[in-house]
């Protein structure tokens, strides 16, 4: 599953973004990503299993102390308790999001992955229509920003692709500070 992560989180893993999620569609899924937490884990880094059916699972990659950060402001608190999050502590969030995956795609996702949370407001409230861009997300507010952030979460997955596939372990990938 490493080659997926840094395919599929590069941004995370740079610490410049809180979460990316991804599908990984091999049998041993669970095992995986118990395997890579206990590798994970002491550099910030979370793996956590959102969805699962036969032999896909939905992967979500995260630094808690990111999320964290992100569910603690205000306008994003108030928006998460509308979906029926009591709290901010980011593993009570994740589990309630693993349980809303049960009822339906829950849209709030994108705060979970370091979306801005007016391009999430927009996206539920036009129901994935009207954007004004769409790149990593669809975009409803700030173009510019989000386009430079796209570029940027592009550039540092290229990087750490090339340099996973020259030889460097994703633990190295995680700790040398490339950002």
């Amino acid at each position: 599953m490493d080659k997926e992560i840094v395919a599929y989180a590069s941004p995370t893993l740079a610490g410049i973004k809180c979460g990316n999620l991804f599908t990984y569609t091999k049998n041993d899924g669970v095992e995986s990503i118990h395997k890579l937490n206990l590798r994970l884990n002491k550099a910030g880094i979370y793996v956590e299993p959102l969805q699962s059916e036969k032999n896909r699972v939905l992967v979500y990659v995260y630094r808690k102390d990111m999320l964290a950060r992100d569910l603690f402001k205000t306008d994003t608190r108030t928006f998460m308790r509308s979906f029926g999050y009591k709290d901010t502590d980011p593993d009570h969030c994740v589990e309630h999001l693993k349980e809303r995956f049960k009822y339906g795609f829950p849209h709030e996702i994108g705060l979970f992955l370091g979306y801005p949370p007016e391009d999430v407001k927009g996206f539920i409230k036009n129901k994935g229509k009207n954007y004004i861009f769409c790149g990593y997300w669809k975009v409803y507010c700030d173009e510019k920003k989000a386009r430079s952030r796209f570029c940027k979460y592009k550039n540092c997955t290229n990087r750490y692709c090339k340099l996973y596939e020259g030889g460097m372990p994703l633990e190295k990938l995680i700790t040398g500070g490339l950002k």
